[in-house]
């Protein structure tokens, strides 16, 4: 038995029953995900509603041949650099991104890019996403119903407070429910890029 195993039986009970906010690195035994859950909530995270955007936009430029290459490579690349730094540590080693930081820039250095991040970067880009998904249904809404909701208006706040009541919902349970969602969500993700896509091919060569 190494001396990690025996610090952990060793340990208080709560650090086993409660290991996801521990700062121990989590035993294979105490994980909840296994690979395909893994993969599931990671292919639903990955597909987002604003790649959409960001791909169409590029296609307006330089056509959608290019802008599917210029994608897909661009991911390929930038991605799985970025993914790896925090794939390797959680899901070989059990350590959670944050508290790896501190091998880089410390505890304290963690925490001041913690209250740096969390502010700027998470809350700031899901009051992004929530504003595009409200514009999104009233844009759906319009097409579908022959309303005339405005892409400020009223009812892209109420749209947008709903996503993020929703998600707080959702994420407020933990892991179980997230992983439970994405089986859904991942797959039908997947089949409404393949529709898309041929949609797009269909009526243009």
């Amino acid at each position: 038995m190494s001396e990690h195993v025996r610090a952990r039986t060793a340990a208080a009970p709560e650090i086993s029953t409660d290991a996801g906010t521990s700062d121990l690195p989590t035993l294979a035994s105490e994980r909840i995900w296994g690979f395909w859950s893994f993969t599931s909530v990671n292919v639903g995270l990955a597909i987002a509603t604003w790649a959409f955007l960001s791909g169409g936009t590029l296609a307006v430029f330089v056509g959608a041949e290019t802008a599917i290459a210029a994608s897909v490579i661009g991911n390929l690349i930038g991605v799985v650099l970025v993914s790896l730094t925090t794939c390797i540590p959680s899901a070989k080693y059990g350590l959670e991104q944050y508290t790896a930081l501190r091998s880089v820039f410390g505890g304290t250095g963690s925490r001041a890019l913690v209250l740096v991040l969390f502010p700027l970067a998470a809350a700031g880009w899901n009051a992004v996403l929530a504003i595009m998904f409200g514009r999104a249904v009233v844009n759906v809404s319009n097409s579908a119903l022959g309303t005339d909701f405005g892409p400020e208006g009223g009812m892209v706040v109420t749209a947008a407070l709903v996503a993020i009541l929703g998600s707080w919902l959702l994420l407020v349970k933990g892991p179980v429910s997230i992983e439970w969602v994405n089986k859904f969500v991942a797959p039908a993700l997947v089949v409404m890029t393949v529709v898309m896509l041929g949609a797009v091919f269909t009526e243009h060569s």
